[in-house]
């Protein structure tokens, strides 16, 4: 759809006017710190679990470009109770109301969060110098074929952040 919005010549668009192009533009960020390097220090988290659910591994990583430097990593194991729902929900073997789908998203959250917040104490780094965390999230169903190939995760984000 064609931006029909009319604004001044060499005006912004009502994308860079909006929330995340603001934060792109702010100076020095909570989350930016030096740590004596002389240069601005952009601390991420990454998630990520297999499909054999056995554990979340995280990182705390430094990136600048494209230079990654890892500080420091954990490895979350999946508690078993929960590696026991998600094994048969990801092998078609279970049907699951959405009610109990949306306790276990919250459940894979707090799992992913607990590997996050396990990294960053290793990195004794707090949360407030994380700038992103990226989440995969838990494959329950993956779907490459047929018409509409689709994968499903889980993991809620609001909970791992």
């Amino acid at each position: 759809m064609r931006d029909t919005s009319e604004h001044a010549p060499g005006a912004d668009s009502r994308a860079d006017r909006g929330y995340a192009a603001q934060a792109l533009r702010r100076k020095a960020p909570e989350s930016t710190a030096f740590f004596g390097t002389g240069r601005a220090v952009m601390l991420f988290v990454g998630l990520m679990s297999g499909t054999s659910m056995d554990a979340v591994d995280a990182v705390v990583a430094d990136i600048e470009g494209t230079r990654v430097r890892v500080v420091a990593h954990h490895s979350e194991p999946m508690p078993a109770d929960l590696r026991a729902e998600l094994l048969p929900l990801s092998q078609g073997a279970t049907a699951l109301s959405l009610e109990a789908l949306g306790r276990m998203h919250i459940r894979v959250g707090r799992t992913f969060a607990n590997a996050a917040l396990a990294s960053m104490a290793k990195a004794s780094v707090p949360s407030s110098r994380i700038v992103a965390i990226g989440s995969h999230g838990q494959t329950v169903w993956h779907s490459p074929q047929g018409p509409n190939p689709f994968s499903l995760q889980i993991g809620d984000p609001d909970v791992i952040a």
